[in-house]
């Protein structure tokens, strides 16, 4: 299935704010912040889940590499809980345009902004 049917298929999940909704759950982006101190480009990734976590699984969202199979699109690193219903990752090489594609539909992404505080002291180890 291409990026295009995807988010074809899931159109009614999508809202203009990049919500998913699946599993009774609404997932969105709350942030994206490049980390600078990298060789490669990555970016610290805070999502939120209106709902219960239970059943969720962060290592489900990824981003769809043109020309590639899945199979080669980059995938979540580090996921970690950062709130009762929040939760930050690395993600490497990621296209600001483009949603991510999460088992609950597509998400968009919002504008970069800085490292906020509450999550400045999540390090970056390569992996």
């Amino acid at each position: 299935m291409t990026g295009e049917s995807i988010l074809n298929a899931n159109r009614r999940e999508i809202t203009k704010f990049g919500e998913g909704t699946s599993m009774g759950n609404r997932v969105r982006v709350v942030g994206i912040h490049r980390i600078s101190t990298t060789q490669e480009p990555v970016h610290l990734v805070e999502i939120e889940i209106d709902g219960s976590p239970d059943g969720f699984d962060c290592g489900e969202i990824t981003q769809e590499t043109p020309g590639q199979p899945r199979s080669n699109w980059q995938a979540v690193y580090d996921e970690q809980k950062v709130g009762q219903n929040r939760f930050a990752f690395f993600f490497h090489y990621l296209d600001t345009t483009k949603p991510l594609v999460s088992p609950t539909g597509p998400l968009a992404l919002p504008p970069e902004t800085p490292v906020p505080e509450h999550l400045q002291t999540i390090e970056y180890e390569p992996p």
